[in-house]
């Protein structure tokens, strides 16, 4: 211990003049710093508040010549502005003059020069007082000069409103004010001006110094801004003239007070400064010396003391501030470097590897810990000293695998020798370390005889487990992170097409899938090695094989854990999927035309409707209805109905969007779902061009077929708000289409509601009507005009209300036709008219021809002859005597059915008319290949008989002529004029038929009329 104190001899004398040193450098630093703000930095200030100063009395000293100047403008203004000047420039007075223009105006207003001036510029009165003589002398040749270009009309520099300012001539300076000469009222016409004037003599500069209380000049020429000087600052300013040249120079001294204040101040500050400074490093030296230097040489004797003591005191100084502090934390940080060497030597201890310290350069062990001691079987003390090589390493000296062979020292296998002198397999690593400037190398090793045996195991497992793996039965895969396959069993390469190994193994794995699928596959097997449940483990997916072959599969994969590996295994669904879609098609699409079916538009309508709903859209419905699809299948057999269903299914589909769905809702029924609208415009269009779809005919079995389409319209949410009313509203607009004429379109409209309740009621009163049997004939005859003759009678239905009234037929012969109803009631009809058409006859009135109307639904019916004939057997008539009224409605509509029906009654004795001739479509070729024996004229023809012009005797003619190219009679319906009459007689028309004659009565009234002979017509006929 005795070597400590002259360690920290050198080290306490050091500080102490270090800190002297430090406080000296800081006292001339901070003296340094007040003389360089003293020169620098105050005196620059001191300097800048003495031009300050100068400036502002130079300000003050322009203040008080203005202030002169407005005074001297004043006072001319008040005697310009006088009515007694303004008289005497337009008439001088000698009182005005000896009142006012005398020597104490002059020495009462300090004036040296009054002007006055009329309106033509010429001298009315001039005085100027010699400020020097102080005696009154004639007004200098200079000054009239100067006023005469400034008052004369037309000189060169005339002003019209007067002027104030500094009169510079070659010998005098005067401050003027010239103003124009009006009256008290400031009124004109300016009768001249008026001139006043005080000489800029050293007097006068003397009074404006006593009046600002400092040194004033007012001197000619030009003089620098500020001229500094030891004692003052001259600080100028030029002055124009009144012909704006710079003049004069106003020039204004300040003594330099401030500067020789400032300096005395600093200077004193200065020396008190440097007295404090000095005394305050005084003190500063000795609480140094008592509070800090000699505790930290005790601190640092102690520090010495415990890093050499085996058994160290506490490291503690007296006092509670922070050296107190930090020797405590210096004992606290030894406490803890030795308890560190403590747990750092029982976690090399305690480790499961094997750590030796060997010197480099002596290649000697000079620590070891416990594990290496066990591994070799030698104790601490028999191997720490001894050299590595040849004791613990089994190589000779100077083959060190690190020192002497140069290798990196990473981990590697090698063996170490135990004290029996037999070796164990070791992974060993070497690191070069470094400590105090000597250079060791750290050893681990770690006795790996158990792993080697687990290894060999472990691949003995890996090849049990490879077989199982090859021979599965399932198509799998074994995946790198990087999606290439590293194994695929052979059921896997014929699910690709029968590809050998080679062409699989290694290969990126979404190449054998379809380019569809690979996105979201790829996102799975990144998610899925991120963490467990990310991704899916089974989905399906798609594989395209060498041939091109799509296959439907389904994938069950999983990370093996602990392991970036995944397993596939890849189960072929194709033939599964196909029966999937096989089922779905069955259940959700139409089997005949492959269109969606009820239960799947049912479904695709409430899905557009919740979506239109989300989105605040509308969706649009269209019903349609094949007109007349029932005579297809009646004439042609329902094979070739269901060919025209698929065939308008095709071209339905061709002017439709792919958005939109189209179903067969059953029989000749289909409907369109439209999303996305934008307004009804495009449901019109639409529904069109369905119309316009068949217009061209359907050719089957050598047959052509033209069939119309009726559409109904309904928009949601505009029409309905659920679904199921949505298609009974587009049902009634469908059925509101066909009352129209069929073959066109119609839109719902809220009536139709209304309407189909009354739809209802009218159907439901039919058929309580038919079943009350209250329906009655009525019977209208038709004449013979050449013989006034009764010939045949038309039967026509009436329906009688239950209290006596009839109905119209016009009220409900329409809605029979659209419900079908119409075939019930014209059978009762032609029964009824038969039984009744059999009693004449027993009655004696023989040879009349019943005309019975059948609606064209009957001419859709096979069965039509045979349900005609039973009604004539029943009835007792014989079939001559029958004539069935048909319209050109049923022919265009079902040509060759209703020829086939016609012929087949023609046969039997039944005759047939063509009823309303002329207001159809048919052609001539049409009606000469039928069996008619009888035209009907129709009422619209004979009622235009009359027409001015004879246009409609013209019409009338022409139907008359085209029935008699057919060979064809004619019976002219609605006759009711003797008009008509005549003019159809003339025509060659033999048989009437109309109210001139008789409107349709009863069978009672009927017979009374067969019973009164021939029939006259009427002269007058009922309204």
């Amino acid at each position: 211990m005795s070597g400590i104190p002259n360690r920290l001899s050198p080290f306490r004398w050091g500080l102490r003049k270090s800190t002297l040193a430090i406080i000296g450098l800081i006292f001339c630093l901070v003296v340094s710093g007040l003389l360089y703000l003293s020169r620098g930095v105050l005196q620059s200030r001191f300097l800048a508040l003495e031009e300050k100063v100068a400036r502002d009395n130079l300000r003050r000293g322009h203040k008080i010549l203005d202030a002169n100047l407005e005074d001297l403008k004043a006072l001319s203004l008040d005697w310009a502005w006088w009515d007694d000047s303004y008289r005497f420039a337009q008439s001088p007075s000698p009182e005005y003059r000896e009142s006012n223009l005398n020597s104490d105006t002059f020495q009462a207003q300090k004036l040296n020069l009054l002007l006055i001036h009329n309106a033509r510029g010429e001298l009315v009165w001039g005085g100027y007082m010699d400020p020097l003589a102080g005696l009154y002398t004639a007004v200098p040749e200079n000054i009239l000069a100067f006023m005469d270009q400034r008052v004369r009309p037309g000189a060169g520099r005339f002003s019209r409103d007067g002027f104030a300012g500094f009169m510079v001539l070659e010998d005098r300076i005067f401050l003027v004010s010239c103003q124009r000469i009006l009256t008290s009222n400031r009124e004109g016409p300016p009768m001249g001006w008026l001139l006043m004037g005080r000489m800029m003599t050293p007097g006068f500069a003397a009074r404006l110094s006593d009046t600002v209380q400092l040194p004033l000049a007012l001197e000619r020429g030009q003089g620098q801004e500020l001229v500094w000087k030891d004692t003052e600052i001259a600080a100028s300013e030029i002055l124009v003239d009144l012909d704006g040249r710079p003049s004069l120079t106003l020039t204004v001294h300040t003594p330099r007070e401030i500067k020789q204040a400032g300096e005395e101040a600093t200077r004193g500050i200065l020396v008190a400064i440097a007295l404090t400074g000095v005394i305050l490093a005084a003190l500063t030296m000795v609480f140094l010396e008592r509070q800090v230097l000699a505790r930290v040489a005790r601190l640092e004797h102690q520090v010495v003391t415990a890093a050499h003591d085996p058994a160290p005191r506490p490291v503690t100084l007296e006092g509670d501030d922070e050296l107190s502090s930090l020797a405590q934390g210096i004992d606290g940080m030894l406490r803890d470097l030795r308890d560190n060497e403590r747990f750092l030597k029982q976690v090399l201890d305690s480790l499961q590897v094997g750590v030796m310290l060997v010197e480099a350069d002596t290649r000697r062990v000079v620590d070891v810990n416990t594990l290496a001691c066990k591994l070799t079987g030698l104790t601490r003390e028999q191997i720490l000293g001894h050299p590595c090589h040849g004791f613990v390493c089994p190589r000779p000296e100077g083959q060190c695998p690190v020192l002497d062979q140069g290798h990196s020292g990473d981990s590697f296998k090698t063996k170490i020798l135990q004290a029996g002198g037999q070796t164990i397999e070791v992974l060993k690593s070497v690191a070069r370390v470094e400590l105090k400037g000597r250079q060791f190398l750290l050893e681990s090793f770690v006795d790996i005889t158990d792993l080697e045996a687990a290894q060999n195991a472990l691949a003995q497992s890996e090849e049990r487990y490879r077989a199982l793996f090859m021979n599965t039965g399932t198509a799998s895969m074994l995946l790198d992170a990087d999606k290439t396959i590293r194994l695929a069993n052979n059921e896997f390469l014929s699910l690709v097409g029968g590809a050998a190994e080679s062409e699989v193994v290694g290969q990126p794995w979404p190449g054998f899938f379809h380019p569809e699928d690979r996105p979201r596959m790829e996102e799975y097997h990144a998610m899925r090695r991120k963490g467990p449940g990310l991704a899916p483990r089974n989905y399906e997916s798609r594989v395209l094989n060498r041939r091109g072959e799509v296959r439907e599969v389904a994938m069950t994969v999983s990370v093996i854990p602990g392991t970036q590996l995944s397993v596939a295994s890849v189960l072929d669904i194709t033939d599964r999927k196909e029966a999937e879609r096989q089922l779905e098609r069955q259940a959700f699409y139409d089997g005949l035309t492959g269109l969606a079916n009820r239960q799947l538009f049912q479904d695709r309508l409430r899905r557009a409707m919740l979506a239109a709903s989300r989105e605040k859209a509308q969706v649009g419905l269209l019903l349609l209805d094949l007109d007349d699809f029932k005579h297809v299948n009646d004439s042609l057999g329902h094979s070739a109905g269901d060919q025209v269903l698929r065939e308008a299914a095709e071209r339905f589909t061709q002017v439709l969007r792919d958005t939109d769905t189209l179903a067969r809702l059953g029989g000749d029924e289909f409907a369109v779902v439209v999303e996305g609208l934008t307004g009804l415009d495009p449901l019109s269009r639409m529904a069109k061009d369905l119309i316009d779809a068949l217009r061209q005919p359907f050719h089957v079995e050598s047959s052509e077929i033209y069939l119309g389409v009726s559409v109904g319209i309904a928009v949601y949410p505009l029409d309905a708000e659920d679904a199921e009313r949505l298609i009974q509203n587009a049902d009634l607009a469908m059925y509101r289409a066909k009352e129209q004429g069929k073959n066109t379109f119609g839109l719902y409209k809220k009536d139709l509601n209304d309407q189909a309740v009354r739809r209802l009621t009218m159907e439901a009163e039919l058929r309580q009507a038919l079943a009350e049997s209250r329906f009655s004939v009525v019977y209208q005859p038709k004449v013979d005009i050449t013989t006034c003759q009764v010939v045949g009678m038309e039967a026509l239905v009436r329906w009688r209300e239950s209290d006596g009234t009839l109905r119209p037929p016009s009220a409900f012969i329409p809605f029979a036709e659209s419900s079908g109803l119409i075939q019930a009631i014209d059978f009762f009809v032609l029964e009824e008219a038969c039984r009744q058409t059999v009693r004449w006859n027993a009655a004696g009135f023989t040879g009349l021809t019943l005309s019975v109307n059948l609606s064209a639904q009957h001419f859709r019916n096979l069965d039509l002859p045979g349900q005609v004939f039973e009604v004539l057997e029943r009835t007792g008539l014989g079939p001559g005597q029958l004539e069935l009224e048909i319209t050109e409605t049923a022919l265009v509509k079902s040509f060759q059915l209703t020829r086939h029906l016609m012929e087949s009654l023609h046969t039997q004795g039944v005759s047939f008319s063509l009823d309303d001739f002329g207001t159809g479509y048919s052609s001539l070729s049409y009606l000469m290949a039928l069996p008619l024996q009888t035209i009907k004229m129709d009422r619209s023809f004979v009622v235009r008989i009359g027409e001015t012009g004879g246009r409609g005797g013209a019409l009338a003619r022409t139907v008359l002529s085209m029935a008699d190219e057919l060979g064809l009679p004619v019976v002219a319906e609605g006759v009711e004029t003797l008009e008509q009459l005549e003019f159809l007689r003339g025509a060659g028309c033999r048989l009437v038929q109309g109210y001139l004659f008789s409107p349709p009565v009863s069978a009672e009234d009927f017979e009374a009329l067969l019973q009164a002979g021939p029939m006259r017509p009427k002269t007058v006929v009922p309204a």
